[in-house]
């Protein structure tokens, strides 16, 4: 890793090539100009951000349909592919592989601009998508889905970098939260969809038909990012040789990341708990730190800013987003378990229950970052009662899961759950932006990108885990307690592990049993985000409030340390 020079880190990492743009990441000093002179010279005209905004409010849609999909058609998966125990890997496979190429997300767009990199890895997704669609097996739907989840890691980072170069700091706010909401949106959908799609067309179908889409967005976001969003080529020795640029990549870095990552995810997803798995992870963590904190070991840049992850608003506001969004997931991935399995509702149906969460979730992007998000300064005490009332809205889930509660007590408290991580989303954003230094302020966005990222393979892992360790020990102590042979109930609880739609297809005793286990799993699980979700409030309680040149005065950028 190649000592970053004091120029190289305070330019930006994309910019156009006028010179007139090069300070929408510059030192404060440099410039007492507003925000909005920031981004005045990287305007595109309505037609080409028309096309550019909705080819990627599709492609988010395409990704995080794959979050939720899996809940409405993983049963028939299952069958086909006779993987009821492996049925947690068929979302978390996608996850795992998205969030171990995030973090090179950012390094990708700075050495081959936006516009090259999300093409690519649109393709990749094509790719991926199709390789499943036609798997005969497991191992190979799992591959498709691995590489699937590889070209996805893209969208939401590069995103972000598009909001932070074309838009001013007026607008910024109702940007994100469009972009927080097409999320949110394909989450909801993404099961809704699936589960009305799989009987006409079946889950392979499904799959398919993501490949001519994910090809045509990404070539419509290619020709739709104005060819000036480049890299900056005072940071590259030689910005014309592909060699040169492959050169700047740690890869040393990038493999001891992933190691930790896979090897921390698939520790904790395993029917029992693999302690050995997880301490190599933390054994692959330290050397990762080490190489990252040591230059002299290689001659790249480090793939993660850890002079930036020094500042503590920094790094407890990344900790708190991903501890948050962990929490979040577990509402996304198992209330259509929930009514699946103890309200016996269909898998298209099911996906509805998605609606009230995800609906509230865009609502708090939408109406705080138009309304309220219109200025950069301290969301210190806004944020912390959005993260208290979402802790108090999983706790409330987990308490009311039950056979007897009324549906409509239910959607409320989705919906509140949702409403308040959509106004946790903007909040936190623009207050660690205040909190830091505006020359780190893509950095830091970019960090969060990957924090957020993240949650969602460490909630499928953590919570499949979890949920399959709890589920089995529920309906085992359940038949044993009904006086049936434990022997001949082992093949109906390795299905139900993976078929929560099979419970609506028993009878009797068997039935009961199968509702009742579902029941103390989801209800346990639900209780436990909870206290993540307390540890989340805890941990943006400790970001502070104070603007960066008020609290660092006297100290150095985190990026010129």
């Amino acid at each position: 890793m190649a000592v970053p020079t004091e120029d190289s880190e305070q330019t930006p990492l994309l910019a156009p090539s006028s010179s007139s743009t090069t300070t929408i990441i510059a030192d404060e000093s440099v410039s007492a100009a507003s925000e909005d002179d920031f981004t005045e010279g990287s305007n595109i005209s309505a037609l080409r951000g028309t096309v550019l905004g909705a080819c990627i409010a599709i492609l988010i849609f395409l990704q995080t349909a794959n979050f939720s999909m899996m809940t409405t058609i993983q049963s028939s998966i299952a069958v086909d592919l006779d993987a009821f125990q492996n049925a947690s890997w068929f979302t978390s496979t996608y996850l795992i592989a998205g969030s171990s190429i995030t973090p090179l997300a950012g390094r990708l767009c700075h050495l081959f601009s936006p516009r090259a990199y999300i093409l690519v890895s649109c393709l990749i997704m094509a790719v991926g998508a199709l390789i499943t669609s036609l798997s005969p097996r497991l191992a190979v739907f799992l591959l498709g889905r691995a590489i699937h989840g590889v070209g996805g890691a893209a969208i939401f980072p590069v995103s972000l970098i598009l909001i932070i170069e074309l838009t001013n700091v007026k607008r910024r706010g109702l940007y994100l939260g469009c972009v927080n909401t097409c999320y949110t949106i394909g989450v909801a959908c993404g099961a809704i969809i699936a589960g009305a799609l799989e009987p006409v067309m079946g889950w392979r179908g499904i799959f398919g038909l993501q490949v001519p889409l994910s090809i045509t967005m990404g070539i419509g976001v290619f020709l739709a990012i104005p060819s000036s969003i480049s890299p900056n080529p005072t940071n590259l020795i030689n910005p014309g040789l592909l060699p040169t640029r492959l050169s700047q990549i740690d890869f040393l870095g990038v493999l001891l990341l992933i190691t930790t990552t896979v090897l921390f995810l698939y520790g904790l997803s395993t029917p029992q708990i693999t302690y050995s798995t997880i301490a190599c992870s933390f054994i692959t963590l330290l050397a990762f730190l080490f190489i990252e904190s040591k230059p002299y070991l290689s001659t790249t840049q480090p793939i993660l800013p850890l002079p930036v992850l020094k500042s503590p608003a920094v790094l407890l506001t990344c900790l708190s987003t991903l501890s948050a969004m962990i929490a979040r997931w577990s509402i996304l991935f198992y209330t259509p378990v929930y009514a699946l399995a103890v309200r016996d509702f269909s898998p298209a149906k099911a996906g509805l229950i998605l609606l009230p969460t995800n609906a509230g979730f865009a609502l708090g992007n939408l109406l705080l970052g138009y309304f309220h998000v219109k200025r950069a300064g301290s969301f210190y005490t806004s944020s912390l009662v959005v993260y208290a009332l979402f802790s108090l809205s999983v706790l409330v889930m987990g308490s009311i899961t039950t056979r007897e509660v009324g549906m409509g007590w239910y959607f409320l408290t989705a919906g509140v759950n949702g409403f308040t991580m959509g106004a946790n989303m903007i909040y936190t954003l623009t207050h660690v932006l205040h909190r830091t230094p505006k020359e780190s302020h893509f950095i830091v966005s970019s960090l969060l990108a990957m924090f957020r990222g993240m949650s969602a393979s460490f909630g499928s892992a953590i919570y499949g885990g979890l949920f399959s360790r709890i589920l089995t020990q529920a309906l085992t102590e359940g038949f044993e307690e009904k006086g049936f042979p434990l022997e001949g109930k082992r093949e109906l609880i390795r299905r139900l592990l993976g078929s929560p739609a099979l419970v609506g297809s028993l009878v009797g005793v068997e039935r009961e049993v199968a509702v009742e286990g579902y029941v103390v799993a989801l209800k346990t699980l639900f209780l436990t985000a909870a206290v993540v979700a307390a540890v989340a409030t805890l941990l943006q309680a400790g970001t502070g409030w104070m603007a960066a040149d008020k609290f660092d005065k006297g100290r150095k950028s985190p990026v010129e340390e």
